[in-house]
């Protein structure tokens, strides 16, 4: 059959499979039906094609009322050429899928696809005019919307099928679908995400994340501004503390969470990030779509397809103009001229047509001609039309960084009522320089780069400067956008920059983010930095493990400290790094002797010292000097991470005394004091659970007849398995003691399958820095040497003790039968090695001696060692 040729606009868009138009009167009598009644037809020109929408049929689309769709089982919507189609029509009409009405031929709709379309399904007429009857009924009450323009049909289609083509059965089934839309600046590369995540809303009833935008960023900074964003994007979403979460616990957080299909936007990431930093914006769910937006593509990044954004269509530049500056039929030849000329950017094209806006006059090729064909020259043009509050909100935003700004601290800023600056925010968003943001100005990227180049920067006024100070307190809704702000403007002002500078260092530090904590303290010390600053900054470092350095800028913040209490502090972070070194004479000399004794007054202050006083002496071998600092230090009211810190060490010296049920119980109470506050991805609720283990393991094994023969072990372990699942703390914990067990019943290789099953699960769910991933390595260290690989084993040795030593002390029982069998494994494996190996066993063997009720079989273990190596 000969389809009619019609215009490209039409009132109902057609597509239907061949074989199920038998249902009807045929598609003449279908048309006639319709057309009697006034409505103008279209049918899809290549129903049977491929899944490819041209640019006549998505012009169409773009002016249709209602697109009507045949479905059947044996041609269900989701096919990739009707679903197409589909995306188009919703990308272009703007009118929900309440415009789409799909005619099935089945009763059972259960398997359509997509199923935000199911409420449009209705059962297939007997006949035409019962079919024209029911468009009728269903026809829209008002006109597609003209003044808004989407454009980018083929995009949208492009995009949906990369994020949702497993979900529709039209692609294949990412573990974690993502997509990256690039393209040069003012492109339109966030408008089209922004305008995919409200057209297809209906595809993710989780709803929107949005982060970003991160383009200014250097690459090495954009992860830690994301994994800010984020955090308090997911807090305000759940309503959970995520402060302390690590970017990967963070994302496991979202995974678990997130139970409905959502969209994550990641706005403008900078170039030059390698696969896997990318990898870590993807949350890992497939319920989780991300779209990312960049200006180059990431063609090393295989995760995600790019989708460019080329120049706009002739088609779709005219409708762009033409929905802010109505044309006349006279005018749209000129018009498309300069779309051409402009090679279809899109903001060229706009800027353009909101400078013609107001003209009366008929837009010719001598008028058009003399307008830029760039979006800087137009931008600026924009610029120099505006009134003069909405210029000086420009003008702010070449200060600030390129981040939305709340409308209270632009108000404060300049000085102005928030009215004003609500009714100029308003005015940048009519002339497109602007997208509207509810409590925000929301500069588009473009328009600050161009704004920077074109006005010189001067030294941001004082009213700028203090309300970058004051308002991250009291705005906590706007706090991520509010610290970039204040680094921004630390980075053009000479006066209050450390001031500007410490919330933000503090924001990094509360998120567990030390590196770049660190970072922005070091910047803190290049300027005008007080004896405080010095301070903080040394606890930055000994987070970062550069020890050194922290004692360096503990002692210059003791020296330079008129105020008493800053002093003590930096006299007890210069302690804390030393002991982390290992220089135990250093850290009594510089504080524990002198002034761990005499507590600061506040709570928080002197939780923290008992806290660090006890570590020093459990370091030092001592728990029985450290158990009595803890009697009244429960009742003392601080924060909720400072009590977890001090009851874990109260724990840990409980285990090392042999009092193994009060220090199960007690690190139990810390687990579940986390889980109540919704945090159990937070490290200090995996500390406890490995220490709960500890303890459980602990008490069990005081009640085996034989705790080292190998079958009541695997027993031991199996029930484990049982009850708390294989990648319980418990069960791994177990599996350690089983494997000596078996080294020592010389079935070393069993013992090293274990182990390296056991370390992958606890990497996995734990991490890489804790006592038993230690405990781990030492036993296969031990495996190895059984096998007469010494070399190996003292290189698994040298590796742990430095981790060993920092977490739990040189005199720790685990910490000192490591520098024991390093000491032997050195002397077998190198006899040139014999006097450093010597110094190793016997500086352990001294320590051993030193130690608080050491275990007779250390000791015996020490004897054994100097013997050994003084006889190689």
């Amino acid at each position: 059959m000969r389809r009619p040729r019609l215009p490209p606009r039409c009132d109902v868009f057609l597509t239907f499979p061949h074989a199920d138009l038998g249902a009807l009167a045929g598609a003449a009598g279908l048309e006639q039906e319709l057309r009697e009644r006034g409505l103008t037809v279209r049918f899809d020109d290549d129903p049977d094609g491929p899944d490819v929408v041209t640019a006549a049929t998505a012009e169409a689309l773009a002016g249709a009322h209602l697109l009507l769709a045949v479905h059947s089982r044996s041609r269900p919507l989701s096919g990739p050429r009707q679903w197409a189609l589909i995306t188009t029509f919703l990308a272009a009409s703007g009118g929900g899928s309440r415009r789409v009405l799909a005619l099935s031929a089945d009763g059972d709709v259960a398997h359509l696809v997509p199923a935000e379309l199911a409420q449009c399904v209705v059962p297939m007429p007997g006949s035409a005019a019962e079919l024209a009857r029911v468009v009728r009924e269903r026809w829209p009450g008002e006109s597609p919307a003209t003044d808004q323009f989407a454009g980018r049909h083929e995009v949208f289609w492009s995009i949906h099928k990369a994020l949702c083509g497993a979900r529709f059965a039209v692609g294949a089934a990412p573990a974690t679908p993502a997509a990256v839309i690039c393209g040069a600046p003012g492109s339109g590369k966030t408008a089209t995400a922004e305008r995919y995540a409200t057209l297809f809303r209906d595809a993710y009833p989780g709803g929107t994340v949005r982060t970003g935008p991160f383009g200014h960023l250097d690459p090495a900074d954009f992860l830690s501004l994301f994994h800010l964003t984020l955090s308090a994007t997911l807090s305000q979403r759940f309503a959970v503390d995520t402060t302390g979460l690590t970017l990967p616990q963070l994302r496991r957080l979202a995974a678990e969470r997130i139970d409905e299909p959502t969209l994550v936007l990641v706005d403008d990431v900078p170039a030059g990030l390698p696969p896997a930093v990318l990898d870590q914006i993807v949350l890992p769910t497939a319920r989780v779509a991300t779209l990312v937006t960049a200006r180059v593509a990431q063609p090393a990044w295989a995760a995600a397809p790019a989708i460019g954004l080329a120049g706009l269509a002739p088609s779709d530049g005219l409708r762009l103009f033409d929905g802010i500056r109505p044309l006349r039929a006279d005018e749209r030849d000129a018009v498309r001229g300069l779309v051409d000329r402009c090679d279809g950017h899109p903001f060229a094209i706009r800027a353009n047509a909101h400078l013609l806006r107001g003209r009366s006059g008929t837009l010719d090729a001598e008028v058009l001609a003399a307008r830029p064909s760039t979006a800087p020259q137009a931008i600026l043009d924009l610029i120099g039309e505006l009134p003069a509050v909405a210029r000086r909100l420009v003008l702010l935003g070449t200060v600030l960084a390129p981040v939305p700004i709340p409308t209270g601290f632009a108000a404060e800023a300049l000085g102005l009522s928030t009215d004003a600056v609500t009714a100029a925010a308003g005015e940048l968003v009519a002339r497109g320089l602007a997208r509207p943001d509810p409590g925000c100005l929301r500069l588009h990227t473009l328009v600050l780069e161009v704004a920077r180049s074109a006005f010189p920067h001067a030294e941001p006024d004082a009213l700028v400067t203090g309300a970058a100070l004051r308002l991250p307190a009291d705005d906590p809704r706007h706090r991520v956008l509010l610290l970039q702000h204040a680094r921004a403007l630390a980075e053009r002002t000479t006066g209050p920059r450390a001031a500007l500078l410490r919330p933000v260092a503090a924001a990094y530090s509360a998120l567990g983010d030390h590196a770049a904590a660190g970072e922005v303290r070091a910047a803190i010390l290049a300027g005008n930095a007080t004896a405080a600053d010095y301070a903080d900054a040394a606890r930055v470092e000994i987070d970062c493990g550069l020890y050194a350095q922290a004692v360096r800028h503990a002692r210059h913040a003791m020296a330079a400290a008129a105020d008493e209490t800053v002093r003590y502090e930096a006299g007890l972070t210069a302690a804390e790094a030393l002991d982390c070194q290992g220089d135990y004479a250093a850290a009594d000399e510089v504080f524990w002797r002198h002034d761990a004794i005499r507590w600061p007054r506040g709570p928080e202050q002197r939780l923290r010292a008992i806290t660090a006083l006890a570590r020093a002496r459990r370091f030092r071998g001592r728990p029985d000097r450290a158990l009595p600092l803890f009697d009244g230090a429960h009742g003392l009211r601080a924060d909720a991470d400072r009590t977890a810190a001090m009851e874990l060490e109260h724990a840990r010296n409980l285990l090392l005394m042999g009092r193994s049920r009060p220090a199960r119980d007690l690190a139990a109470d810390v687990a579940g004091a986390y889980r109540r506050r919704g945090r159990h991805h937070h490290s200090g609720h995996a500390e406890a659970l490995l220490l709960w283990a500890d303890a459980a393991l602990a008490l069990d094994m005081e009640h085996l007849r034989t705790p080292d023969e190998p079958a009541v072990l695997r027993d031991l372990t199996a029930k484990y398995r049982e009850q708390e699942g294989a990648g319980s703390p418990l069960t791994l914990a177990a599996s350690v003691p089983l494997a000596r067990a078996l080294t020592a019943a010389g079935r070393a290789e069993e013992a090293l399958e274990i182990l390296s099953g056991t370390e992958t699960v606890l990497l996995g769910e734990f991490g890489d820095d804790n006592p038993l991933r230690y405990r781990v390595r030492h036993a296969i260290a031990s495996s190895h040497g059984r096998l007469g690989d010494f070399g190996r084993q003292a290189r698994v040795l040298d590796d742990i003790v430095a981790g060993q030593g920092r977490l739990l002390g040189l005199r720790h029982p685990e910490t000192l039968a490591t520098r024991l069998d390093l000491g032997m494994a050195l002397a077998l494996a190198d006899p040139a090695s014999r006097n450093h190996a010597t110094r190793i066993v016997d500086e352990a063997a001294a320590d051993v001696r030193r130690t608080f009720r050491a275990p007779r079989a250390l000791s015996a273990k020490a004897s054994a060692a100097r013997a050994a190596v003084r006889t190689r």
